[in-house]
């Protein structure tokens, strides 16, 4: 992407140049300004298709929702299951991460056991979780502990779907989270949780 960000600004400059010769009238007969303006559109055709290009191969490596689980097994401890990332029954074990971990769960209950306008979290200043920073680390986490190839390291978009206005969801579907019984109950009675305790109906 920093290459094509680089022919992008080539591409600018080149069109910028192209239009000179309407500015200054004794570059109008010159062949350098046509040629310009031929480059420079040709260059932005090619750009516009390799931006299309990236997408498409972005959205095809992007997981479906439906091959994803995970099972929250113990405070830190999580199995992940994501085929076409190469992670199969992958255990995750956030150690002191705890913060990571726990912004996770939250996102694993609300979509599991919340109503659908309950089933995302506010990620900013005035939201559940402070910061894009803590969602970006669960992801930079995960990636770190499995020592993924390059090829199959998660992306926030992988595990996240994002809803607009600051709004995030795990992708995971509902029946392919689990979580053990005695971990949920544990996170339910912390008191700074108090309010899962209501959307899990306890």
């Amino acid at each position: 992407m920093k290459v094509v960000a680089y022919i992008s600004a080539v591409v600018v400059l080149l069109m910028f140049a192209s239009q000179l010769p309407e500015v200054f009238v004794q570059l109008q007969n010159s062949f350098t300004p046509l040629l310009l303006k031929v480059v420079s559109k040709t260059s932005l055709i090619f750009i516009f298709l390799v931006l299309a290009t990236t997408w498409v191969i972005q959205l095809a490596n992007t997981p479906r929702p439906s091959e994803m689980k995970i099972h929250f097994m113990d405070w830190s401890l999580i199995k992940l299951t994501i085929p076409s990332k190469e992670i199969n029954q992958a255990t995750v074990d956030f150690s002191s991460k705890t913060t990571q971990f726990t912004n996770l769960l939250k996102f694993a209950v609300r979509r599991k056991y919340a109503q659908a306008e309950m089933q995302s979290i506010l990620v900013g200043s005035s939201g559940e979780i402070k910061s894009q920073t803590y969602v970006t680390r669960i992801i930079e986490n995960i990636n770190e502990i499995l020592k993924l190839e390059p090829e199959n390291t998660l992306d926030r978009k992988d595990l996240f779907t994002f809803l607009g206005e600051g709004k995030y969801r795990i992708r995971m579907l509902p029946d392919d989270i689990s979580i053990d019984e005695g971990l949920l109950q544990e996170f339910v009675g912390n008191a700074k949780n108090q309010d899962y305790g209501t959307i899990i109906g306890q």
